[in-house]
């Protein structure tokens, strides 16, 4: 029988199993079980109204089926969230429950893509403001709010999207605990730079967002590839794709010296880097990383969120890379 005092234990084993998993589906079954013990534990002990801790494990256990991409577990335990927090009669301004429609928005941002961002990433930010609001933080609404107006207009004014990024940054990097969230404004701010043609502007922004990345959360963070393919892209665009194609593999070094060359995160920079490869017409080097990602998601202990979702598109991408190889590449590479 567990008892009250594996709780401390269950608690701080979950996500340390999850962090620390580098290929087998057993070491997220067996975080889940932790949370799952941790749930009844808390259940069983915790009979104020309140259920506060049963509500911070429900989250928890989200984020754990989000990483590994069960989209239904997360959405299932996210539900069983709600309830708890509605059976709790909180209003609508609680900070508890406006944590928890911001995980499950920006859960399904992650999960649709950019086609939920136009509408998705102000909803987001909406709510983000009046969390802030319950907080009583100003500073960190008035770059909240900044951003929103810069993310809005990047693609009509950039001149007033640039100012207002910039802005946001003043506040946001005195203010902001997670510094790794930085590095998407610089982003931002890069590309849109990058469209006014302000290169060297540009060049120092996307600079800015790897060393946020690099001093908060290291190359091996699930941001890093895609603040990198920004970068790639702009310095191929100038010509300097030997260049390009150097910062992105030490992207993708640090994702492999942290997870190993079987996990997932390892298949999914790949596949940026795929992508990259692709958009500069590399063909023969697009199928030979596509075929490494594919690799990962055909494992048997690959967990089956990643493999659901991911394999069949991986191989289709590997295949028509393979296709598109013109005879003199081909025969380079051969």
């Amino acid at each position: 029988m567990i008892t009250r005092s594996w709780l401390p234990v269950i608690t701080v084993l979950a996500p340390f199993t999850t962090n620390e998993a580098c290929l087998k589906k057993k070491d997220y079954e067996k975080a889940e079980d932790y949370y799952n013990r941790a749930l009844k534990i808390r259940k069983q002990v915790d009979p104020s109204p309140s259920r506060q801790l049963v509500c911070e494990t429900l989250l928890n256990k989200a984020w754990l089926y989000s990483e590994i991409q069960e989209e239904e577990k997360a959405r299932a335990c996210l539900q069983n969230l709600m309830e708890e927090l509605r059976a709790r009669n909180l209003g609508d301004e609680d900070p508890e429950l406006l944590r928890a429609r911001i995980a499950l928005e920006c859960m399904e941002l992650e999960w649709q893509g950019p086609k939920r961002w136009v509408a998705g990433v102000p909803k987001v930010i909406g709510l983000v403001k009046r969390l802030l609001n319950t907080e009583h933080n100003e500073e960190l609404i008035k770059a909240v709010n900044l951003f929103l107006t810069a993310f809005l207009v990047r693609t009509v004014s950039f001149s007033s999207a640039e100012t207002q990024f910039q802005e946001c940054l003043k506040i946001a990097n005195d203010a902001i605990g997670e510094r790794h969230l930085l590095a998407a404004v610089y982003l931002f701010l890069a590309e849109t730079q990058a469209k006014a043609e302000k290169d060297e502007a540009a060049e120092e922004s996307y600079k800015k967002a790897l060393d946020v990345i690099q001093e908060s959360v290291g190359y091996q963070h699930q941001m890093a590839p895609l603040v990198v393919k920004g970068y790639a892209g702009f310095l191929a665009r100038k010509g300097r794709l030997p260049e390009a194609k150097s910062v992105f593999e030490e992207v993708l070094k640090a994702h492999l010296d942290r997870f190993g060359p079987n996990h997932f995160f390892v298949a999914q920079a790949k596949m940026t880097y795929a992508d990259f490869l692709e958009e500069q017409g590399l063909f023969a080097e697009q199928a030979k990383v596509a075929r490494e990602a594919l690799a990962i998601y055909e494992h048997p202990l690959c967990p089956e969120g990643p493999k659901k979702k991911h394999q069949e598109e991986c191989r289709k991408i590997a295949e028509d890379a393979t296709r598109n190889i013109n005879p003199l590449e081909r025969k380079a590479t051969d």
